[in-house]
């Protein structure tokens, strides 16, 4: 029997590797699983207020908007870092 969306999305959510998901326009936090919000020490509801700048002083816009350039011409439709 093949896993639902529910226990894959149990799976994803208690993961110990960090998972972010990011606004690609406005480098804003959406999601972040279990994992990430403790290695952070945030709640999903603060992280969802800041960007990715907030809590990365090695991110520039500049890198940022080169490395999601693929998402934005519609090359790719994720990426990781």
């Amino acid at each position: 029997m093949p896993p639902t969306s529910e226990s894959l999305g149990r799976i994803f959510d208690q993961s110990l590797i960090e998972f972010f998901i990011i606004s690609a326009k406005t480098f804003r936090f959406l999601y972040a699983n279990q994992g990430g919000l403790k290695n952070l020490g945030f709640t999903i509801e603060e992280l969802q207020g800041m960007s990715l700048m907030d809590i990365s002083c090695e991110m520039e816009p500049n890198t940022l908007q080169q490395l999601l350039a693929p998402l934005h011409s519609h090359e790719k439709e994720s990426v990781h870092f």
